[in-house]
């Protein structure tokens, strides 16, 4: 007879069932403690939390609650409903995670047991965090807090220090994320809480991570990587999230060749346990890497996948996620209509507008106001470019409005702080006085004395050494956002300027003016590709030469379409240009190639531009050459009537060069 697929699962469910529920008894019948026996049957549940599914996880934590009422196991019950909304809320069930943690709750509350009313607050906390509620979040992670500091129980405390920093650093609070994250460290360090350390571990590369701190990230997720243990660590979703952050960090560092590899471990992990939503936050930092790189058709079912996923579970920001970056993939292949009508779908979700934050429509208006320049469409173009830079005003304005309110209230603390030391430093001064008076032993009270205030001013020295220290970062830091900060502006400066200039010729059809705004647009463009090429890297101090020369020519032989003149650069792919440098080089490349297309060659003359731009010691050599006719016999250098070699001559005078032109054979 032939057995039926489905018979044969079932069969191995019934099985895999009556093991555990086997497992359970003997767990129940072992000769230990109580508490031993409750911590042993909450570990094998946890264990078997990331292998079966929701229905099935059901059977055996009902199994937990019959223990629990036969035995009389009172905590078991309660137990069993947190981690039931523990694997709703790897489902994206919010509803039904929350009714059986409400439950768990209640219940007990009846048995008042502080420390698992302690866990249940945890757990509550971070399922509002996971989905996105992060108010609610903070005042279950205070309350688990709160009973915490005034309990024994380290460990618990240590997770409640964890799940609230996780909730500050998702509202932006990265500092004191960080510092939360270290309590909860120092607590697992201390007391050998081999899990708890490797889960802190991971948060401090994480946030690290969010600050740019990529190097001392890796440190911190490489050491949680290299400790994970699945025999200490009984959840599968901290090594999930091991190499979620490490595939996020070795991207950011531009180390791609780890990102897929590392990338696929974390996505199968996430999957093996259920948690698709994260295992498509795992997929987007794979599809990104490719986009960094320029592989945009591999990138396409990368983000395809993404937006499915997003889609099964029900979260609407995910799908916008991949959707932009999939739009992204297409406008940069050229299909502009495919790439056009994904970012108009995301506009036009009006049923859940909160899945559409500030900072991603941003986004969505910026590529729509690229993809319409590339159609040539510049009314629209213009339209949702003013739309993206007023987001991207009014997002820089409530930035700084907030950090203006964090650097009050951390004056206010300081201040408040400094008060109190000094006045714990002068009742100290009052009792060794009143000390000195009352004791016979004044030789020893002064030395107790000294001893006090020499420590106090190694304290203060260490303490402002440190503050220095941490200024200069902050500084660092600024300066940074502020140097990238300009080069975005510029760049959308540019854009306004390239969006005019193409309205004007429209108006003008005279081939004289044409020829004029094309040679104006091609000098604009120029500056505008060295801003932008600048502004979409980490290192904004150099430009990739090959490219960025690329992009300039590209320009020119839009302009004139003269399919008989051919370009051929030949710089090396890893030649650098530094920013500073950039600027004239594309000026000067621009002028030249201009000129030779307007003057070198015959209409029907087959024509050849060589490029190539090289570092010598601390210089650059550029070397252009067309095989054109060549210069007029009363070239003078000195007596120029051609504002393009005028502006190659001034540019490199300009910037410490030197110029040579030989007019012989071709320039």
């Amino acid at each position: 007879m032939k057995i039926q697929p489905i018979s044969i699962l079932l069969f191995l469910f019934t099985l895999v069932s009556f093991g555990q529920n086997q497992k359970l008894d003997s767990i129940v019948n072992l000769n230990i403690s109580h508490n031993a026996k409750i911590e042993a049957l909450e570990k094998f549940s946890l264990k078997i939390l990331d292998e079966t599914a929701s229905d099935d996880f059901k059977v055996v934590l009902n199994k937990l609650i019959e223990i629990s009422k036969k035995k009389k196991y009172r905590e078991l019950e309660p137990l069993a409903n947190l981690m039931m909304a523990e694997k709703y809320k790897r489902s994206r069930n919010l509803d039904s995670s929350l009714n059986y943690i409400s439950k768990s709750i209640k219940q007990i509350q009846i048995l008042k047991n502080d420390s698992l009313l302690q866990k249940a607050y945890n757990a509550k906390g971070g399922i509002y965090n996971h989905f996105q509620n992060y108010d609610s979040a903070s005042v279950y992670f205070q309350k688990s807090i709160k009973i915490g500091e005034t309990s024994d129980n380290l460990k618990l405390l240590g997770y409640s220090y964890h799940g609230y920093s996780s909730v500050l650093t998702n509202k932006g609070y990265i500092k004191d994320a960080i510092e939360m994250q270290q309590k909860s460290l120092d607590i697992s360090s201390k007391n050998k809480f081999q899990k708890l350390e490797i889960i802190n571990l991971t948060g401090l590369g994480w946030k690290l991570l969010r600050v740019g701190n990529n190097e001392k990230s890796l440190a911190y997720l490489e050491e949680a990587y290299n400790k994970y243990n699945p025999n200490i660590v009984d959840e599968k979703e901290v090594l999930c999230d091991i190499l979620r952050f490490m595939t996020l960090n070795y991207r950011r560092s531009g180390k791609y060749n780890l990102v897929e590899k590392y990338g696929n471990l974390g996505v199968e992990c996430f999957e093996s346990t259920g948690n698709v939503m994260l295992a498509s936050d795992a997929l987007n930092t794979i599809g990104t890497s490719y986009l960094e790189q320029e592989k945009f058709e591999e990138s396409k079912p990368i983000f395809q996948r993404l937006i499915k996923i997003s889609d099964s579970i029900n979260s609407p920001l995910g799908v916008n996620y991949g959707k932009i970056n999939l739009s992204s993939a297409l406008i940069n292949l050229k299909e502009f209509n495919n790439g056009e009508r994904l970012l108009l779908e995301i506009l036009n979700d009006t049923i859940q507008p909160k899945f559409l934050p500030k900072r991603i429509e941003k986004v969505v208006h910026q590529n729509l106001a690229e993809v319409y320049e590339l159609k040539r469409d510049y009314k629209k173009g213009l339209f949702f470019h003013k739309k993206f830079k007023y987001l991207e005003d009014s997002l820089n304005a409530s930035s700084s409005l907030k950090e203006i309110s964090e650097i009050d209230v951390k004056y206010q603390t300081e201040k408040k702080e400094k008060e109190l030391a000094e006045q714990k430093i002068a009742n100290q001064e009052q009792e060794l006085l009143t000390q000195k008076a009352n004791t016979r032993n004044w030789l020893l009270a002064l030395g107790v004395l000294m001893a006090i205030m020499s420590a106090f001013f190694i304290w203060r020295k260490y303490k402002s050494e440190a503050k220095a220290k941490e200024t200069i970062n902050e500084q660092k830091n600024l300066v940074e956002t502020l140097q990238k900060e300009l080069h975005h502006r510029m760049k959308n400066n540019l854009s306004f300027i390239d969006l005019f200039i193409n309205l004007a010729k429209g108006r003008f059809k005279d081939e004289a003016y044409q020829t004029k705004l094309n040679e104006l647009q091609n000098r604009m463009r120029s500056m505008f590709e060295d801003h932008k090429q600048l502004f979409k890297k980490d290192d904004v101090t150099s430009v990739k030469a090959k490219s960025y020369i690329d992009t300039l020519v590209s320009n020119v032989q839009e302009a004139y379409a003269k399919d008989n003149i051919s370009i051929s650069n030949k710089t090396d792919t890893n030649e650098t240009i530094l920013a500073d440098t950039s600027f004239p080089v594309g000026l000067i490349v621009n002028e030249f190639v201009t000129n030779s297309y307007k003057y070198a060659f015959d209409d029907d003359e087959t024509g050849l531009i060589d490029i190539v731009i090289k570092s010598e010691n601390e210089a650059y050599r550029l070397l252009l050459k067309d095989n054109g006719k060549g210069l007029p016999k009363d070239f003078d250098i000195d007596n120029l009537d051609s504002f393009g070699m005028e502006t190659i001559q001034l540019l490199t005078k300009e910037y410490g060069g030197t110029i040579s032109i030989d007019g012989s054979n071709g320039v």
